[in-house]
């Protein structure tokens, strides 16, 4: 979008080289490197040596193994903005480390986190909550959330034809921790109103086997033969199928991170005008609420699941406006053209102040 809209950038990464032929970027390629702790720190190092190399106006990162190569990069006067897509201090509490020493760890990294991000011109982050960590820490800030590109998918999902029997749709990551087992748990009291409805799971399965876990638990609730496991498939038709679902679901457990995040496929949903079901976490009621595009339930407990897919199938007429209004907010608000728009402007308030 950066490109599209005239703007020079290189991206330095671990694969490629020359210009990308769908992005238009520069890419400047790494040296491969052995998989591990070594890789992360060399490659770190690769990483600064290039972008030294650029000398570029602004210096926009990501991965929080590079905050010490950039804080070095920041004190040689370079302007550098941190991207933030998580809350990694969570991350230390969801490893199985010692609960003492998580606590500890996770302390230390966000106290370093929020140095660091003093150093740097601006951050960049995905929601209110995520940027509101670095409150008093950072010269500036903005959001840019996991939002789709409808300049390139934006026919997807205009007016699909979802003549047939109601689809509960499920892509991504598909483990414990997108509380899956309770969706197919959920399936009982959703067929017992409506026998017609078929759930969908689409996408990669954790651990491996786990989608046998699925049919085996649908099994023993006698509700397979309505129940669809798939796997990976191309994204054009993923977002092709998407569009013929009735509901997307949203769902994940509850944790530190969860509760701060928003994740891309309700945007996807939301594009392909799809109604949502999501958990009803601060951000993620936040979308939903304001674009009046679904309901919220508590995705760890089925009947909770059973609950708000039921009370839009029972409604044809609000699933449909439930559909519509989530597209409309995507092609109005929440798309790559709108947020890098907030993006550059926090990028020209930076130029303006180093000048």
């Amino acid at each position: 979008m950066l490109v599209r809209l005239g703007h020079r950038v290189t991206l330095i990464a671990t694969a490629g080289n020359g210009i990308d032929a769908v992005t238009e970027m520069r890419v400047v390629a790494l040296r491969e490197r052995p998989h591990g702790l070594i890789r992360r720190v060399r490659s770190s190092w690769d990483a600064l040596r290039e972008a030294r190399k650029l000398e570029a106006d602004i210096y926009h990162f990501h991965d929080p193994d590079l905050l010490p190569w950039m804080r070095r990069l920041a004190g040689e006067g370079r302007a550098v903005v941190y991207d933030v897509h998580e809350n990694y201090e969570a991350r230390f509490l969801m490893w199985g480390l010692p609960y003492r020493a998580a606590c500890i760890a996770a302390k230390w990294f966000r106290n370093y986190e929020r140095a660091s991000a003093s150093h740097f011109e601006g951050v960049v982050a995905v929601s209110d909550s995520i940027l509101s960590l670095f409150d008093g820490a950072c010269r500036d800030g903005c959001i840019v959330q996991n939002v789709p590109d409808t300049e390139r998918f934006g026919v997807i999902g205009a007016g699909p034809d979802r003549q047939g029997p109601p689809l509960i749709y499920t892509s991504g990551t598909h483990s414990d921790a997108r509380n899956c087992l309770p969706t197919v748990e959920a399936m009982p009291w959703v067929l017992g109103k409506h026998p017609e409805a078929r759930f969908v799971f689409v996408g990669r399965y954790e651990p491996m086997g786990y989608e046998e876990r699925l049919r085996t638990r649908a099994r023993q609730l006698g509700v397979d033969a309505s129940l669809t496991v798939d796997g990976l498939i191309p994204w054009e038709e993923n977002f092709q199928r998407t569009a013929r679902a009735h509901i997307g679901c949203v769902f994940y457990e509850d944790n530190p991170n969860n509760r701060l995040t928003i994740p891309n496929r309700l945007f996807e949903y939301m594009l392909c005008g799809v109604a949502v079901v999501a958990h009803d976490f601060p951000e993620l009621a936040n979308i939903v609420r304001k674009a009046s595009c679904g309901r919220l339930v508590d995705s760890k407990n089925p009947r909770s699941i059973a609950d708000g897919v039921n009370s839009l199938l029972d409604r044809p007429e609000l699933l449909s406006v439930c559909g519509s209004n989530g597209r409309q907010a995507v092609l109005n608000h929440y798309n790559y053209r709108t947020q890098c728009e907030d993006m550059i402007n926090m990028y020209e308030r930076i130029l303006k102040r180093r000048a």
